[in-house]
């Protein structure tokens, strides 16, 4: 998302690790369509509420559908 935003001059100073602030900044843009599903909406919203530690700060485990949400995300 920092990298869409980027290329395409959009501000997004205060964005950091928030990827649903990104997509709202990139979609309120105009400058790139984006297809979301509802569901990968959900599954963003989820890695901004859990995925804080993404970096392995911390030890993570992923369950089930979550590795096919974020192929889809992606």
């Amino acid at each position: 998302m920092k990298c869409i935003l980027l290329l395409n001059r959009i501000p997004a100073k205060h964005v950091k690790h928030d990827l649903a602030a990104a997509i709202d900044l990139i979609q309120a843009s105009d400058k790139v369509h984006l297809e979301i599903t509802p569901n990968t909406r959900s599954f963003i919203e989820h890695l901004d509420m859990f995925g804080r530690f993404r970096y392995l700060e911390v030890s993570n485990v992923a369950f089930g559908g979550n590795l096919i949400s974020l192929d889809r995300a992606a």
